[in-house]
């Protein structure tokens, strides 16, 4: 059986030093960094940061990146990557991007992060997001991630096997959030300039503590409010929520409702993913904040 973690199509060191020469940069100093679920990221001569897509399924969205991030990038009050250099790279060939450097770790394992004033930044970042007009080139939901319904049931399978690996125990708020989700109707016709896949991970901080960057926009798109609103749920303990709020302002309850729900998904997707490749750090933090995700 296929490893689900395992991609489509790996790039060599070499592979991507060629590809980055024939756009006309050095290569001197060029290596992997990061390789997630659908991108693998390649550091070029400690100035340029490089996404090579490692799925099919990533082609749309690295091409929306290259089209629509640098015309986001000064609406909103946080660094975001802009693509400065286009090229393909294989066969068939599959479009690349690189962006200068955004400096900064990740939120989801950052121990020195100021979390109130992540909280507080993210909720003005989102804000302002949301309040982008709509592009009617940028696809709707095309993940159904504010499918209640779907995301909950979705979610219990993720559950099931984490408690077979015994990393995951019964929580009755949560089973009790997923119950609701069931009976959730479909998802209004709101829909928000939405970033599609926010939580942890695409949360940049810097060294001291604070929000300093939002990366990884491949499932940029149009969605329901509640789709970067897991965002709060997923990210934040619950004694850091109101920071995010009083910046983002008032939701209604159907909102909380999907927002909880894809951030039981999120935060269950992750802690799958870290147990699979044994990144240990990451796991601890996508339990702890599974176990939140139904607390006020």
């Amino acid at each position: 059986m296929t490893h689900p973690w395992r991609p489509e199509r790996e790039i060599t060191v070499a592979e991507a030093t060629a590809a980055v020469r024939e756009l006309g940069l050095a290569g001197d100093d060029v290596r992997q960094v990061a390789a997630g679920w659908d991108n693998s990221i390649v550091a070029v001569d400690h100035t340029w940061l490089f996404r090579f897509p490692r799925r099919s399924i990533a082609l749309p969205g690295v091409e929306r990146e290259a089209l629509h991030l640098p015309l986001l990038a000064p609406l909103l009050p946080l660094p975001i990557p802009i693509p400065r250099h286009h090229g393909t790279y294989g066969e068939p060939p599959w479009p690349f991007w690189g962006a200068e450097v955004l400096p900064g770790t990740e939120l989801a394992v950052t121990p020195h992060a100021d979390v109130e004033s992540v909280a507080g930044a993210l909720g003005r970042f989102v804000r302002a997001l949301h309040d982008v007009p709509l592009d009617p080139t940028l696809p709707v939901d095309p993940m159904g991630r504010a499918d209640a319904v779907d995301r909950a049931a979705r979610t219990r399978v993720m559950l099931t096997d984490l408690r077979s690996a015994e990393v995951w125990r019964d929580d009755t708020a949560l089973d009790a959030l997923l119950e609701r989700a069931d009976g959730a109707p479909p998802a209004p016709d709101q829909v928000v300039t939405s970033h599609g896949d926010l939580y942890a991970r695409h949360v940049l901080v810097d060294d001291a503590g604070q929000a300093c960057g939002v990366i990884d926009w491949g499932d940029l798109c149009v969605a329901h409010p509640g789709v970067d609103l897991a965002f709060v749920f997923s990210a934040l303990a619950p004694q850091h929520r109101a920071a995010f709020w009083a910046e983002y302002g008032d939701v209604d309850d159907d909102t909380v409702l999907r927002a909880r729900t894809m951030a039981a998904f999120s935060a269950a997707a992750v802690a799958s993913y870290a147990r699979d490749t044994r990144l240990d750090a990451l796991l601890t933090s996508a339990l702890e904040r599974l176990a939140t995700v139904a607390v006020d």
